[in-house]
This record gives C-alpha cells, structure tokens and sequence, in this order.
C-alpha cells in the first residue's frame, strides 16, 4: 500500500493543533484484519495512533465513518474510549488515503495473559453455562449462528455463504420466526439449484485448501511465523503442481490463478469482491485448489 507519508504527519501535527515541523518519527506499529496503523511521534514526545484501511477493506468509506460514529456514540454514553484526534472517511486529502487519527493508549496484549484468560473462561462456563447449553437444543440453532456469523462477510468481498444462509432461511422461515413474518426474500428454483451445486465444489476446495495452510501453518489471512517463512515458500512453489500438469493450458490456469503469489493491493480494491474455488486434477491422486476472482 502505498501513501504520501509527509501527508499523514502533516495532518496529525494539524489535528492536535501543532506544526508538522513537530514531527519527529512515523513507524509501524502493528497489521490488523482491515488497517495497518502507524505510530506518529512529536517533538514533545506525545504520541498518537494514524490507522489506515488496507486497499482490500471495502468499502472503506462506510468502514472509516462508522468506526468514528461508533467512537461517538460510546463517549457520549460516558463509556471510556479513545480519543479521537481526526479523521478522513475518503482520499481527498494531504495524506490521499482514508485515515483516523486516536489516542495512544500504553497495555498489554490480553492473549499474552493467560492467566487472565483463564479467568474469564472460568466465569463464563460458571455463569453462562445454562443458557450455553441449551442453545445448541434449538433445531434453528445452526442456521441462525449462520446468518448471523456470514452478515459480515460482505465486508470483506463474500457474499456466497449468507446467500446460501438467506435460502436456507427462506425454506424454513416459519419455524425460524415462529409465523406471522411475511418473509422479505425470494429465491428462483435454479438460482437455489446452481447456490447448492457450488456449494458442494466449495466445501470440497475448502477443505483441500485448508489443510494445506494446516501442513504449515499458515493463518486465515495467509500470515506465517517469520521462522516457518522458507518452508512455507518452498511448500507452495508452483514446480510441484506444474509437473503434473498435462497440458500448456492447464500449466497457463495454474500459473495465473496459484493463490499463494505475492499479491498487488492495489488489483483488489473494488467493492464486491468475491472468491471461487475450484479443484483441478493433475495427476491420478493429486488435486489443485483454484482460486480466482
């Protein structure tokens, strides 16, 4: 991702009324699931958070302007939360990327505690454990935790799994809402046909493609520990798949589709973005996973 760094030191010194002259450092801080943030440091030594949305995040307008909004909202209701120094919910600015400007908050990662960890499981299995399980007794159980768990995905490119959520709904919308609610979607008879038959493909790719990032441990968002790095490269080279490849265009598919290539940002910006997977066999016990746009 690429920015005008002088941008975003300019318009935090400006945020917290100071020259941006003051400016004396900007380094990374961390990589989050939809902004990389940035520690911006003055010359008297007072700090502030710049997170700026990944060109993937989508779309970044609404993600930057309900974050701020939910700021508000939760310092109005006098809960404590971080203040906010500035913001830009589009690029038209110094720094030309969507941006928030927050507070400086010195802690501790919680996944770091595992004692404290324990305790909060601890009371949760002692004062939830009723209601925990006598949850999964409910027969519309599983198909509400899916509607509720792929509302977001959207955000992020998916929508095949909560369509399939919202048909599955529609099939069973009585017992889902006990009757008397008119229904607010409709499915074609092959629209629902073509969902289910993909359905099948993605489960399959799914969890090819997933025991493979498992074989090195690789994370959901493609990350892997720095001293696992050469291993992980070496396991994915394209060579292996290659040579059981039987023919140039089979070799061409998987040349340009091959899901772990160092990968353009900038390619993936648009809204809506969606992913498809598909096997593709090469030999008589190998399979490829394919992904494309």
């Amino acid at each position: 991702m690429a920015f005008d760094v002088d941008g975003p030191c300019r318009l935090a010194a400006e945020s917290v009324n100071q020259s941006p002259a003051n400016v004396v450092n900007l380094s990374k801080l961390a990589e989050g699931r939809f902004n990389r943030t940035f520690l911006i440091t003055l010359r008297d030594h007072f700090q502030m958070v710049a997170r700026i949305p990944y060109p993937i995040t989508a779309p970044k307008f609404y993600a930057v302007a309900g974050e701020v909004a939910t700021l508000e909202f939760l310092r109005s209701s006098r809960l404590p939360v971080l203040k906010l120094y500035g913001y830009s919910s589009d690029s038209d600015n110094a720094a030309k990327t969507e941006h928030i400007f927050v507070e400086f908050v010195r802690g501790f990662k919680l996944s770091d505690q595992d004692y404290r960890d324990h305790l909060v499981h601890h009371h949760y299995v002692t004062s939830m454990e009723e209601l925990h399980y006598a949850a999964p007794t409910d027969h519309m159980y599983a198909l509400r935790s899916h509607l509720f768990q792929h509302a977001g995905s959207p955000w992020e490119g998916e929508t095949f799994e909560l369509r399939l959520a919202l048909m599955q709904a529609t099939e069973r919308w009585e017992a889902l809402t006990g009757g008397g609610v008119p229904c607010p979607v409709e499915s074609n008879a092959e629209d629902v046909r073509e969902t289910r038959k993909l359905n099948e493909v993605q489960v399959t790719a799914d969890m090819f493609f997933e025991m493979w990032q498992n074989m090195v441990g690789l994370g959901e968002e493609g990350w892997v520990l720095t001293e696992d790095y050469e291993d992980a490269v070496a396991f994915f080279e394209k060579k292996e798949a290659l040579g059981g490849a039987k023919s140039a265009a089979e070799r061409a598919e998987i040349m340009g589709r091959w899901p772990w290539d160092e990968m353009d940002e900038g390619k993936y910006m648009s809204n809506g973005l969606s992913w498809t997977f598909r096997l593709t066999r090469i030999s008589k016990d190998r399979l490829v996973v394919i992904r494309s746009i």
